[in-house]
């Protein structure tokens, strides 16, 4: 019987990075025309055919909306030439949750897309990169992985790219998956999915052809704050701003009037909230300060979700109800 043909697709970040030494695991480099990736890919090879291309060589945190949407249009384009059965991306951590939701609102396949990356670079001790990236391979090559969106797969878990964030610094187990808790696991019995297949998000966005998506920006609150930071952002005239919030997405008297304005000058405020597991429900003050709950969906999420919404409609009502599915 013929392997799963899978593409991999590598931009970057610590998995593709080394240190000077086995011991350094937090002062490391990428290198131009190095990608210790492709040392790690004779145990996939055991799973499935396998086909690499690099994307990019840069840290996560300075790929641009640009980037993510020349991403997607590969692997659109992968799915449609009949390239592959399934995608695996590498990817660095910081904004790996991000890249995962952007890909899963706008990758139009139900063949699976996979990412993952790495804690710890190449050349340390205990690097987790090989045994990420395999796994990774996995679960793309899996039949039951279909039809479930883009799934993040690291330190031997498997989650849907709605739920899952980074929740420490450095530890190799830095991924959690908020309330929804993990889809699935990667044990010696091999890939193991807990449910049934479903998306966790439902919305689906073309990507278009445009390398760019109207701007948000994100502002948190915090305490003794004032309103220079909201004004500023209202000021700059983005199409939407995310308001990273205390607890429940409780906003401070001191920004109300700025959040008015805001809303007065066209710009969509979406109400969020920096704790990092919860959900930020509509209230009454959605209603007096014309924002938007954003349900389950962290600030860094509901940014990404904000920007698809505005490039479809300025309206109010049908917002809410893009953050409502």
């Amino acid at each position: 019987m013929d392997k799963p043909r899978i593409t991999i697709i590598t931009t970057g970040g610590t998995i593709s990075a080394a240190g000077k030494n086995a011991t350094t695991t937090s002062n490391y480099d990428l290198k131009q025309g190095l990608n210790p990736v492709v040392d790690y890919l004779p145990a996939a090879a055991g799973v499935a055919d396998l086909r690499i291309e690099a994307f990019s060589n840069i840290a996560s945190f300075d790929l641009t909306i640009g980037q993510l949407c020349d991403l997607a249009r590969r692997i659109d384009e992968v799915f449609q030439n009949d390239e592959a059965d399934g995608v695996v991306i590498t990817h660095g951590t910081n904004t790996i949750e991000e890249t995962a939701y952007f890909l899963d609102l706008v990758v139009q396949s139900e063949r699976p897309v996979v990412i993952t990356g790495a804690m710890r670079p190449s050349s340390a001790l205990s690097a987790d990169g090989p045994l990420n990236l395999y796994h990774a391979v996995c679960v793309a090559a899996n039949e039951d992985a279909k039809e479930r969106g883009v799934l993040v797969v690291l330190n031997d878990r498997i989650a849907t790219a709605r739920d899952v964030t980074k929740a420490h610094t450095s530890a190799p187990d830095a991924f959690r998956a908020s309330d929804q808790g993990y889809l699935g696991a990667i044990t010696g019995e091999g890939v193991a999915f807990f449910g049934t297949r479903q998306r966790a998000s439902l919305q689906r966005f073309a990507v278009g052809t445009e390398s760019s998506l109207p701007r948000v920006d994100i502002v948190a609150t915090y305490l003794g704050m004032d309103a220079r930071l909201i004004d500023a952002a209202v000021q700059s005239s983005p199409a939407g701003i995310v308001v990273a919030a205390t607890g429940g997405g409780g906003i401070p008297q001191v920004i109300r009037p700025s959040l008015l304005r805001a809303h007065e000058a066209g710009i969509a405020v979406v109400r969020a909230s920096r704790v990092g597991s919860g959900s930020v429900v509509p209230l009454p003050i959605d209603d007096e300060l014309c924002t938007i709950a954003a349900g389950p969906l962290s600030p860094q999420k509901a940014h990404i979700l904000l920007m698809f919404a505005l490039r479809e409609t300025r309206d109010l009502n049908e917002i809410r109800s893009v953050f409502r599915g």
